[in-house]
């Protein structure tokens, strides 16, 4: 009859409104917990897949960072690079620089814009 009532006691303390609030406290705690643990996991995905296309970007300028520096390991690779940036040439050679027309470098679109205003103006006798 003793574990009876001990029985009894828990139930009507685990069944009570005091019992029943806590217990209901305690699944908004952990639902709450959880809800954040997965936020976490979402984030660090994502992270991880930055970092990643990160380090392959920085691969890919290894890469091309390494091969600049084999070329520019050799006597023509360095001769090459000179010549592009400074535009220079060897005794006896001549160095030949074209030069874009002004209608050409825009695209046309500015020339375009201008004859049609300009035939415009003459339209109406300006």
């Amino acid at each position: 009859m003793h574990d009876f009532k001990k029985k009894n006691s828990f139930k009507s303390a685990f069944y009570s409104k005091t019992g029943l609030f806590f217990l209901i406290l305690l699944v908004v705690f952990l639902t709450k917990a959880a809800f954040s643990a997965y936020g976490k996991v979402m984030e660090s995905r994502d992270e991880l897949a930055r970092q990643e296309e990160e380090k392959k970007a920085l691969e890919e300028r290894k890469n091309y960072l390494s091969s600049a520096v084999e070329a520019l390991s050799t006597k023509e690779g360095i001769e090459a690079e000179i010549r592009e940036k400074f535009r220079m040439s060897k005794e006896g050679e001549h160095l030949i620089v074209v030069v874009e027309d002004s209608k050409e470098s825009d695209g046309g679109q500015g020339s375009e814009t201008g004859s049609w205003w300009s035939k415009l103006k003459h339209f109406f006798g300006q």
